[in-house]
């Protein structure tokens, strides 16, 4: 019995060497980025009065045109579509390219 659990943990060790060993791979080959923490100007993008299931917010269409909306957006990615921004709470829409915000309480 005691040579089946010797056997086991020198298998469980070998196992998290090679496991470590991927994971040390794959990091290094992420593109993963910081996030880069700039919050855009709000006030540069163009806002429309909406309402939403939670009530009266404001939504920005695509504007890859904006350069402000261009950063906000890619804020927003990098934060997975949710942040807060000054008085805001910004978000993106399922189409990852209409942008809303909602002024916090």
């Amino acid at each position: 019995m005691a040579n089946r659990v010797d056997s086991l943990v020198k298998i469980r060790d070998g196992a998290q060497m090679i496991l470590d060993g991927v994971n040390e791979i794959l990091e290094s080959m992420s593109p993963y980025s910081k996030p880069s923490d700039v919050t855009p100007d709000l006030a540069g993008v163009m806002w429309k009065a909406a309402t939403g299931d939670k009530g009266p917010d404001e939504k920005s269409e695509e504007d890859l045109n904006n350069p402000n909306y261009k950063l906000l957006l890619k804020a927003l990615q990098e934060h997975s579509g949710k942040m807060s921004a000054g008085n805001y709470f910004v978000w993106t829409f399922s189409d990852n390219k209409t942008i809303g915000r909602k002024k916090r309480l």
